[in-house]
């Protein structure tokens, strides 16, 4: 008698092995899909931020005025920097408002955070991020799509083009 010709014969054994590894496979999924369901609930409401920079360089607090992030459902409202530039030491922010969407991956070793922007003249962005939520802090590190390089730590935040920003969460 074969191997095979016994598995078609037992088949209890096989099918509890099948239903054993589909219940951890959905069951996987619904902890993942209450995890990101968790943190986007967590993450609603109006966050100010406490800094932002690109490169390991970071836009000074005082030109930060009304720098802040509006998350409404999975819609976004970035208002603020969304780059500078440096001439002869004087810094300049590339601000404004920008509205927008994101889509989180809790289940993600960092968590992943896509941030999509659209920006002025019609054209739009993608940033690829990675975030960390503790309490009413909330910290984004992220690269532009066009690099397809997101952050693997908060790290990289010194790394060319990475933009980082620490944000708290705005009292009612």
């Amino acid at each position: 008698m074969s191997i095979g010709h016994r598995i078609e014969n037992n088949m209890g054994m096989p099918q509890t092995w099948g239903i054993l590894l589909l219940s951890i496979a959905v069951w996987r999924g619904l902890a993942h899909a209450q995890d990101s369901k968790k943190d986007i609930e967590q993450i609603q409401g109006t966050w100010t931020m406490n800094s932002i920079g690109w490169g390991g360089k970071e836009l000074p607090k005082d030109l930060m005025a009304g720098y802040k992030l509006v998350f409404n459902g999975d819609q976004l409202a970035w208002t603020g920097a969304i780059g500078m530039t440096s001439r002869m030491g004087k810094i300049t922010p590339l601000e404004g408002s920008f509205p927008g969407g994101f889509k989180i991956d809790a289940d993600k070793k960092p968590k992943e955070m896509d941030i999509s922007l659209e920006l002025k003249g019609g054209r739009s962005t993608l940033l690829l991020g990675i975030y960390e939520i503790e309490g009413d802090k909330l910290k984004v590190c992220f690269a532009g799509s066009r690099s397809g390089i997101r952050p693997v730590d908060f790290n990289q935040k010194d790394k060319g083009n990475t933009g980082f920003m620490v944000l708290t969460r705005a009292k009612k």
